[in-house]
C-alpha cells in the first residue's frame, strides 16, 4: 500500500473511531479498490456497525479474497449470515 492510502486509512479509522462512520466510508470510497485488504477489511466494519448486512458481507468477502487468513472477516460473515437467517416461530403464533 503506498503512502497516500496509508494515510487515507489512519484518516478513515480515526474518523470511525470518532463516530463518523459516514465520513469514514466517503474517505475509503475515495481510496483505488485494490488498495489493500484492510481498506475493504474497515469498510465491511464500518458497514456492520450501521448494520447495512450486504455491503458489510461485500467488504469482508473482498477482503478474504485479499487475504484469505483474516480470521476477524470470516468470523463477522457468520455473524451476518445467523442475524438474516434467524427466524422466530413464535411470531407468527396468534
Amino acid at each position: 500500500m503506498d503512502k497516500e492510502a496509508s494515510e487515507g486509512l489512519d484518516h478513515a479509522r480515526q474518523l470511525w473511531k470518532n463516530g463518523e462512520a459516514l465520513q469514514a466510508l466517503t474517505v475509503l470510497k475515495a481510496l483505488e479498490p485494490g488498495d489493500s485488504w484492510e481498506v475493504d477489511f474497515l469498510a465491511g466494519e464500518i458497514h456492520y456497525s450501521l448494520h447495512n448486512w450486504g455491503e458489510a458481507m461485500n467488504g469482508f468477502n473482498r477482503c478474504l479474497r485479499k487475504n484469505g487468513q483474516s480470521q476477524e472477516a470470516e468470523n463477522y460473515l457468520i455473524l451476518i449470515k445467523n442475524i438474516l437467517g434467524f427466524f422466530h416461530t413464535d411470531q407468527f403464533n396468534p
